[in-house]
């Protein structure tokens, strides 16, 4: 379909075709309301035959068009005529970073983490708004003339994932940025964006992809259960620290990733600071929780209370509830408590010696700069004076001595 010099919503005047995607092509057109260029990014027929999809798409674009960021393009307008239907954005002179990469081949670290933090103000910025965008990818990545980075196509990657689409080509046109939760086709949250950034990151500093293959389910694979090359292996003169950036965004359990992009902000903000700082992956969540059997009681009871349900169903609700209660509490609530010690000080043989009798585990997290001794214990989680179950795990971390000039 030729749409060149057709007038979108009585103000668009289509130009000349600048890009194409497996979705959409991308349209140069002069909004002659504001006299301004734009980009026209216009949805492929087969796309537009989905009613579910459209609906999807119309919702999730205009929640991207909330977001006003300097590394997001802004999309202006949203609409529909003649069967067309099209998103209105800022109009960028720049390339993608993919073309970037190609031409430039890998990046030096310095580049590398200017960029990524570009990249992840702009995610922590849509998150905060609800945004997940799902398709983070140096095709979606636009470098301006002046260097500045910005993130297009929200509203269009969210609408693909929530909605059937038959040509499986473009489905896994991405898999190479799929993090394993997609690759699954499981949940998926903002963490998704942290793992794609992971994998671009990790394309800018090797100048290649953590998992390739012939096939593009061979490639979901890999991301579900294969380990990666790490970039450090690749190139040497990559920084430890940054190189535990990747490994940290590339996790492929969620918990164990970058729980934020503020999160990933911190740790890019401070290697650019000192690229010998160390990485913290001594991650408190992943923590042993004990639940108490009250607050499972106390929930189940709040959630029945919002519905009006009939005497009938009320006595049904109570009885499942009392089963539910006693099931729980005798399968799950019946372990010892135990009080953690105070390891602070003690060596790892020590800290397992004094641990063993009350049936707790240790496991060492890593070591940090301090100026206790080397191979002592200077942090640990839960702290001491915390009652836990027996068959806990209790995390630390060791000295690693005083730091050297």
């Amino acid at each position: 379909m030729n749409i060149i010099g057709t007038t979108l919503g009585g103000r668009y005047l289509v130009i000349e075709q600048i890009g194409e995607g497996g979705m959409a092509t991308v349209y140069k057109a002069k909004d002659q309301l504001l006299n301004r260029y734009v980009a026209v990014k216009i949805l492929k027929h087969e796309f537009t035959q989905d009613d579910e999809f459209i609906k999807k798409f119309k919702r999730e674009s205009i929640a991207a068009a909330s977001l006003t960021h300097p590394n997001i393009v802004s999309i202006f307008d949203v609409g529909e005529q003649d069967n067309i239907y099209y998103i209105v954005m800022e109009y960028i002179h720049g390339q993608t970073l993919k073309d970037f990469i190609k031409k430039n081949g890998k990046l030096g670290y310095k580049r590398v983490l200017d960029i990524t933090l570009q990249i992840a103000m702009a995610l922590e910025h849509a998150h905060k708004n609800g945004v997940v965008h799902r398709d983070i990818k140096p095709h979606n990545i636009v470098i301006t003339e002046e260097g500045t980075i910005k993130v297009t196509d929200f509203g269009i990657a969210r609408a693909s994932t929530v909605s059937t689409v038959t040509n499986t080509n473009k489905v896994l046109g991405s898999v190479h940025y799929l993090s394993p939760e997609q690759a699954k086709g499981g949940f998926s949250d903002h963490r998704t964006d942290i793992y794609s950034l992971g994998v671009v990151m990790y394309e800018m500093l090797t100048g290649k992809l953590p998992f390739d293959a012939e096939s593009p389910i061979s490639v979901a694979i890999k991301h579900i259960q294969d380990d990666f090359v790490e970039p450090i292996q690749i190139d040497s003169s990559i920084p430890k620290s940054v190189n535990d950036i990747v490994k940290k965004a590339l996790e492929k359990d969620m918990f164990k990733r970058y729980q934020s992009a503020k999160q990933l902000i911190d740790d890019l903000n401070k290697v650019k600071e000192n690229p010998d700082t160390l990485i913290d992956n001594f991650d408190e969540t992943q923590s042993t929780r004990i639940i108490d059997v009250k607050d499972v009681d106390k929930a189940l009871k709040k959630k029945s209370k919002r519905r009006f349900v009939k005497p009938i169903f009320i006595t049904l609700s109570l009885f499942v509830l009392a089963f539910l209660i006693y099931y729980l509490y005798n399968n799950y609530f019946t372990v010892k408590d135990v009080e953690v010690p105070n390891l602070i000080g003690l060596t790892e043989t020590e800290a397992r010696a004094k641990l063993e009798p009350l049936k707790l585990k240790l496991e060492v997290e890593g070591k940090e700069y301090s100026d206790k001794p080397e191979g002592s214990i200077v942090k640990m989680y839960p702290e001491d004076g915390i009652k836990v179950k027996e068959g806990s795990t209790i995390r630390v971390k060791l000295s690693a001595g005083q730091k050297r000039f």
